[in-house]
């Protein structure tokens, strides 16, 4: 085996190099640019016709988010790894991950739904 043919530490070719860890870091900051910089600001616009309350625009760009970092783990890790199990387990975590932060990162309205009767002194 000739040195030629053992990959460097900066090599691409190797799995966890660190020219890989930075390509992923540089698309994670990316996706943050574009999730809370651009669509956040986009979906709390006052002059769209019904925003949403602040609280569900930013789990919808939380949740994009980590949608985002798990697709740059899966490109730029678990996929070149060769092993179905990593693939397998980041997409079912920025899934799992995802529907999370929909579901707890949400607008709760304290007041109870029209129509209905609250228990208490109504006036």
């Amino acid at each position: 085996m000739l040195a030629e043919d053992v990959p460097g530490f900066w090599d691409w070719q190797r799995d966890w190099s660190p020219t890989r860890g930075l390509a992923a870091l540089l698309a994670v900051g990316v996706a943050w640019w574009l999730c809370f910089h651009v669509l956040f600001r986009f979906w709390l616009d006052p002059r769209r016709p019904r925003p949403p309350w602040p609280r569900d625009a930013f789990g919808r760009a939380l949740a994009l988010f980590w949608l985002f970092a798990c697709g740059a783990v899966l490109v730029f890790f678990a996929a070149r790894s060769g092993q179905l199990l990593d693939t397998v387990a980041v997409v079912a975590a920025g899934a799992l991950g995802a529907v999370l932060i929909l579901v707890l990162v949400r607008h709760r309205d304290p007041r109870p739904p029209a129509g209905r009767q609250s228990k208490g002194i109504d006036p």
